[in-house]
């Protein structure tokens, strides 16, 4: 059920009755599953793994790693499979992999501006999906570094220990501090910081 008072905030942005025909029609189709590819586990994923079919997202070429996916066989669910228990991929939604993969974009020309390893910081980094991106691309590139995923919310520590382990990140690090904090504990020390805050989901 979609409250009037979400309808006229929407109202206000798309100001047209088809626009918001539309909008809200979207809101009720089934969000397709999708993962992100860890590609120092397996670089050619697409043609070792044949009993998933992948399709490119809408950003397709801009972010190859990043796919929907479907099976003939669905009778084992995605996350139980060999290939997710064995951190080949992080099941992820297109739209929560695009911070990542924008930041991405730039860290190999920063390496090579740098010549020297990386510092990255994933301020607001639970469940690990962002951190896991940014680790395993510097792991395919052979880009020296690592990754700080930092979180402040407790209950999701294990859970992103678990992630960042099981796809073989060694190049991770995990904190809870607030991410207000952080720059007086580590003045201008990482090169680059990725801050996907938490949203109301609207």
């Amino acid at each position: 059920m979609i409250s009037q008072a979400f309808r006229d905030m929407i109202a206000t942005l798309l100001p047209t009755q088809s626009e918001q025909e539309v909008f809200f029609a979207s809101l009720q189709e089934p969000l397709k599953k999708s993962f992100s590819i860890n590609r120092h586990h397996d670089i050619d994923f697409e043609h070792n793994n044949p009993e998933f079919i992948l399709t490119s997202s809408p950003f397709g070429k801009e972010f190859p790693d990043t796919v929907y996916v479907d099976r003939v066989d669905t009778t084992l669910a995605l996350g139980k499979t060999r290939q997710h228990l064995t951190g080949k991929f992080y099941i992820q939604e297109v739209a929560a992999a695009l911070p990542a993969n924008i930041l991405k974009g730039y860290l190999k020309d920063l390496y090579t501006l740098n010549s020297q390893p990386l510092t990255l910081l994933d301020v607001c980094a639970a469940p690990g999906g962002k951190t896991a991106q940014l680790a395993d691309f510097l792991l395919t590139h052979n880009i020296p570094g690592f990754v700080r995923g930092n979180d402040v919310e407790t209950k999701r520590l294990g859970t992103r220990a678990t992630n960042i382990q099981r796809c073989g990140l060694y190049n991770t690090l995990a904190t809870k501090l607030d991410g207000s904090q952080i720059g007086n504990l580590y003045p201008e020390f990482f090169d680059a910081m990725l801050v996907d805050a938490p949203c109301s989901g609207e």
